[in-house]
Order: structure tokens, then C-alpha cells, then sequence
């Protein structure tokens, strides 16, 4: 399609040419009067002649950015809609509970195709409404789409709607995916994916994390398991549920993924209770205590971030504070507990822990280093390389992440 230079008379009286795709004027022909003579190409490269544009009064009145600001808009809407085609699949989504219902909301006002089912007929109200089709079971959801999601409340119910009567994987043929939003083990979804694959069907494990407000927001991080080029096949669709859909590696990873920071934040839920409890019966009111140690240097970072500085690398010399003085810092906080009447079940735990690091001549290495006991006894190494570590760091950081 060629080009077109249009002149137009900016505000202080000087021509301003733009180009504009003859195609895209078409609409406005009649209405701007806009005349377009191509000249033959020249040197191979194909240019255009000026026209003018010879408007009513009230068109000459208006700013001169206008026909600008509707050609442009009417190229964003082209390519916006181009891009809608490009990515739009036929979605499934089984399991619209207060998870379920936004994320599947969300997907469908991406503008993917979707077909919904609950146990519920009434969850599926508002996707119905906004255009999607309800179908009488997972298998019949299966049939029906390419891709299918569920959110579910467990693993007997992934189980019962993956693998029981009318499942989903009576339903899939050959090529079809298949998502599992919920928390699961990674043992059944290896499972479901083993089964599966007998079909040429894909599976992948993809729990989510940001609660209920996430979902509606879309601010969901996303844990995926399985192979990597369906991830990246699926992932604008992904991208409709979540704004943080990451590849963690083969199927039941992004499960494991899931149990690992969920176990995190309610071990700490539990060591946070004890020591707060231990603090106000102290002596310290609540609201100071919070605003106190929100300052220190376990309330400026994340619970994660200083794995890198240690664990990871395996990097625990020289120290950054040493195991005896941390083990000191422990006890004495296990004694105010004892004398205020505080239990500190937890605290004792950790106080062991740094005992028997310390009694193995650590004491002078990192706090950290006590670390290194859960690893003995698990027979398996937490470790990146140092420099690979340094590298997604600097990544995170040049992404502003």
C-alpha cells in the first residue's frame, strides 16, 4: 500500500507533512478531500507525491493534528487488533471459586475464546454474561477448547477432575494443554502429565500466587512446571491471568515452587507470633515494636534476598556477623521469653540449631553457616554457581526488578 505525504497548516500558518498509509485515508477521503498521486518508484523505493488537503471552513478551523491523531488511532486499533487475533485461543476454565472466577474473568477479557464449568452453575454468572459458554463437565470443556485451566481447592480434587469419569483427559485429544492452577503435589501432576503424554496431550503445573486480590488485579505470580516451549507457546494467555508467569523448569516444579514459599511465609507467620507476643509481654507496645523492627535489617528486604549473599554461593567466610554473636542475640531472646512466661518453641529449635553449628567450631564463620546442618541431614547442596548468581542479579536489576 503506498504512501502518502499530507500537508497540513499547523497553528502559526506553516505546512507540516506527515505519511500516512494511502489505505488508511480512505474512510476520510470524502470528508478532508484528500487527492493522492504515487509517482512511479524511484531507485526501487517507492515514494509519493504531496496532495493537499482543501477542507471546509470548519475542517481548516479545526487543529491540525487532528487527521494526524486519526490516522495514528485508527493504526493502533489495526495492530491492536492483529495482535488480539494473533494471540486469541480457545480457552477452558474449570473451577470458578474465589480464585478461579477472576483468573478466568481476566483470561476472557483478554480476549481469549472460553468455555467455563463449576460445580456451581451460578459461579459461572459474570463469564456467561460477558460471552463465554458453559459446558456440563471437564470433559465436555476438554472437548471444546484448545487449552484448558482449572483452579481447584486440592489434590483430590485435581485428581477426581484430571483423571476420574468425564475428566478432562477423557475429553483432550492430541496436542490439546492442559494448565493446573491449584496447589497440588508435584507427584500427581507428574502423574496426570505421565498419563497425558500417552495421548500427546501437554500438561503443565502452573500454581499461582498473590491472593484473591491478585487475581482480580491480575497481579499474580505463576509458577510453571513442564516443557518449556509450550510455556512460551501459551504464555500471552498466561499473561492474561498474571502479570508474573515464570518457567521454572520441568513438570512439578512450578509445584514444588508454590510449597516452598507458602511453607516459607507461614513458618515465619509462626515465628513472628512468637517473638511479638514475646515482645509486648515484655513491655513494648505493639504498633512501636512493629514500626521498630520494620527498620532493622530483616524488615528493609525480602525474606528471600539474602540467600543470595550466602546460601546460594555457598559463602559464608569472612563473615558478615559472626554465628557466636548471633547465637548470643538468640539465647538471649529465649530468656526473656522464659522469664515473662513467653513459650518460644521455635526460638529453642533455632537456639539448638546454632548451638550444634557452634560446637563444631563455627562459631566464627557467618550465622549463617548454620545453614549448612539442614543440609547435611538432607543429603542434598542448595548451591549456584557465584558468578551465574551475579549475573540474574544484575539482570533483575538492569529490568528494574
Amino acid at each position: 500500500m503506498i504512501l502518502a505525504i499530507v500537508n497540513e497548516q499547523n497553528d502559526n500558518g506553516n505546512s507540516q507533512g506527515y505519511r500516512i498509509r494511502t489505505g488508511i485515508l480512505t474512510p476520510f477521503r470524502e470528508r478532508f478531500r484528500v487527492e493522492v498521486e504515487p509517482s512511479a518508484p524511484d531507485d526501487e523505493r517507492i515514494s509519493a507525491r504531496r496532495s493537499r488537503i482543501e477542507g471546509t471552513e470548519n475542517d481548516r478551523a479545526r487543529p491540525a493534528v487532528c487527521l494526524r491523531e486519526i490516522c495514528y488511532g485508527m493504526i493502533r486499533a489495526k495492530l491492536q487488533a492483529r495482535l488480539q487475533r494473533r494471540h486469541t485461543m480457545k480457552v477452558g476454565f474449570i473451577g470458578l471459586g474465589t480464585m478461579g472466577a477472576s483468573m478466568a474473568y481476566n483470561c476472557l477479557q483478554g480476549g481469549n475464546e472460553m468455555v467455563v464449568h463449576d460445580i456451581r452453575r451460578e459461579s459461572a454468572t459474570r463469564h456467561l454474561e460477558a460471552g463465554a459458554d458453559w459446558a456440563d463437565s471437564p470433559r465436555e470443556v476438554a472437548e471444546a477448547t484448545e487449552i484448558v485451566f482449572t483452579s481447584l481447592p486440592g489434590p483430590t480434587e485435581v485428581e477426581a477432575v484430571g483423571l476420574g469419569e468425564d475428566g478432562i483427559l477423557e475429553g483432550m485429544s492430541e496436542g490439546k494443554v492442559y494448565f493446573d492452577l491449584s496447589t497440588s503435589t508435584p507427584t500427581l501432576i507428574r502423574r496426570i502429565h505421565e498419563e497425558a503424554a500417552a495421548r500427546g496431550v501437554h500438561v503443565l503445573d502452573a500454581p499461582v500466587s498473590g491472593g484473591p486480590r491478585g487475581a482480580a488485579s491480575g497481579n499474580l505470580a505463576i509458577w510453571v512446571g513442564g516443557d518449556k516451549d509450550i510455556f512460551d507457546r501459551c504464555k500471552p494467555v498466561l499473561d492474561s491471568i498474571g502479570d508474573k508467569a515464570y518457567y521454572v523448569g520441568p513438570i512439578g516444579c512450578g509445584a514444588v515452587a508454590k510449597l516452598v514459599h507458602n511453607c516459607t511465609g507461614y513458618i515465619v507467620q509462626a515465628a513472628l507470633a512468637e517473638v511479638f507476643t514475646m515482645g509486648v509481654k515484655a513491655g513494648v507496645e505493639p504498633l512501636a515494636l512493629w514500626q521498630a523492627v520494620r527498620k532493622g535489617a530483616q524488615g528493609r528486604r525480602g525474606t528471600f534476598e539474602g540467600l543470595a549473599e550466602h546460601l546460594l554461593p555457598g559463602n559464608f567466610d569472612p563473615p558478615d556477623f559472626a554465628l557466636r554473636l548471633a547465637r548470643k542475640d538468640v539465647d538471649l531472646a529465649v530468656s526473656v521469653g522464659r522469664e515473662y512466661d513467653v513459650p518460644m518453641r521455635l526460638a529453642q529449635l533455632t537456639l539448638q540449631e546454632m548451638t550444634e553449628a557452634v560446637n563444631r567450631g563455627w562459631g566464627h564463620r557467618d550465622s549463617r553457616v548454620a545453614m549448612l546442618l539442614q543440609e547435611e541431614r538432607s543429603g542434598v547442596e542448595v548451591r549456584v554457581d557465584a558468578e551465574v548468581l551475579q549475573a540474574v542479579l544484575e539482570e533483575e536489576r538492569s529490568a528494574g526488578g
